[in-house]
């Protein structure tokens, strides 16, 4: 069988088309998978919701400052910690920030993966400053049973050595363990996606005194020292 050069070009080309035809295809289906493997990992799991909270530090008279620390170094604030109780007042989990939003004002922002359902929060700052632990193995019996509010709370204890309170700004253990408690009567809050909780008022571990004076008698005012009588150690 004879075949001109015309006839074998053509055949050629055919089949060219068809190779790069099949090259197509075999490169959009690696492409496809390709995808799919990359695809990243959601930062939500379908169970949980992002959380923004609005926190207020406790603050002193307008203008005061402890002797031994700024007001910027009172209110400051390292670490979040949220233990997070079921319905029954049993600890169900802990969810935990570092990344917290610091403003010139009192008010402190920070944003927490929370799971979705009917749940109260019981929420910390700086208490893994103090070697504080929040694994489930200490908040949670022999039986992996939640532990109640009450057997918690006495599992949070930071305690002072006999020089009192770090008042070293450089020492992180400076910084004063606070907490609220949201809802504030104990009753349970429905977590669901774009769920904002502002306006929570913490309260510090350590009492402050302020002492305020009338202008007129500043210049004959001296405060050698102040006592305040039956603290804690520990709390």
């Amino acid at each position: 069988m004879k075949m001109s050069i015309k006839s074998i070009n053509s055949i050629l080309k055919r089949q060219s088309v068809y190779l790069l035809l099949c090259i197509g295809l075999l490169l959009g289906v690696v492409a496809c998978v390709t995808e799919e493997w990359d695809k990243p990992t959601p930062l939500v799991q379908e169970d949980e919701t992002g959380v923004d909270f609005s926190i207020n530090i406790p603050g002193g008279l307008d203008g005061a400052s402890s002797r031994a620390l700024s007001d910027q170094d009172e209110n400051a604030i390292n670490t979040i910690e949220i233990i997070v109780f079921d319905e029954k007042d049993n600890y169900a989990y802990t969810a935990l920030c570092d990344k917290i939003e610091r403003s010139e004002t009192s008010e402190v922002k920070f944003s927490v993966k929370l799971k979705t359902g009917a749940y109260k929060l019981m929420i910390l700052a700086n208490a893994r400053v103090h070697g504080l632990s929040f694994t489930d193995d200490l908040f949670k019996d022999e039986h992996g049973i939640g532990k109640s509010r009450e057997d918690i709370i006495e599992l949070l204890q930071v305690t002072t050595d006999d020089k009192g309170w770090v008042a070293d700004a450089t020492d992180p253990k400076h910084c004063i363990p606070m907490w609220v408690d949201y809802p504030a009567d104990h009753s349970t809050i429905d977590i669901k996606p774009d769920l904002s909780i502002g306006g929570l008022g913490m309260t510090r571990m350590l009492s402050r005194i302020d002492i305020q004076l009338d202008q007129s008698v500043h210049e004959q005012f001296t405060m050698e020292s102040i006592y305040l009588y039956n603290t804690n150690p520990s709390g």
